[in-house]
């Protein structure tokens, strides 16, 4: 009888522990840095999300407004689902560590990607933090360089997601 208490206590303390590795591949794979991408692979992304607006960010890792857009970011795509809004997010660091150091510090809830200088040229960016707001038919919407306000940030996504509803 001790042996079945015995081995049913060592089932369940595998069992809990795989249970909190779970959980804890869970979330951080909210803060998933998914690797290099390129200018054709996002406008790609683009195309095939006809339906729904894209935002996408470009930032910097030592850049202090980028960190101030972050949990912004995070509160839309907590509030808004994919189908509402796509939220990618796109590093222009030259470290790759330093950008995947920041996904997992900022606890990133949206993908985000490494990027290279074919960004800087085709979106003509000049400073960052830089956010694209894409409309449902894939036509460039918002353009908003630098960070201001939450509330002025989050207005002119918001007006663009509830555009793409009606």
């Amino acid at each position: 009888m001790n042996q079945t208490v015995s081995r049913c206590r060592k089932v369940m303390l595998v069992a809990l522990a795989g249970l909190f590795l779970f959980i804890g591949a869970q979330s951080s794979a909210q803060a998933e840095y998914l690797g290099e991408t390129d200018v054709k692979s996002l406008q790609k992304m683009i195309a095939e999300s006809k339906g729904t607006p894209v935002l996408v960010s470009f930032w910097a890792s030592w850049c202090p407004p980028c960190r101030r857009e972050v949990p912004v970011l995070k509160s839309l795509r907590d509030e808004l689902t994919e189908e509402q809004l796509k939220i990618v997010s796109i590093s222009l660091d030259q470290s790759r560590d330093d950008a995947k150091k920041f996904v997992a510090e900022q606890k990133m809830n949206y993908p985000a990607y490494a990027g290279g200088m074919d960004f800087v040229e085709e979106y003509e960016i000049s400073g960052i933090p830089r956010v694209l707001i894409f409309d449902a038919k894939g036509k460039l919407a918002a353009d908003h360089t630098g960070f201001s306000t939450e509330e002025d940030f989050r207005a002119s996504v918001m007006k663009h997601v509830q555009g793409a509803s009606k």
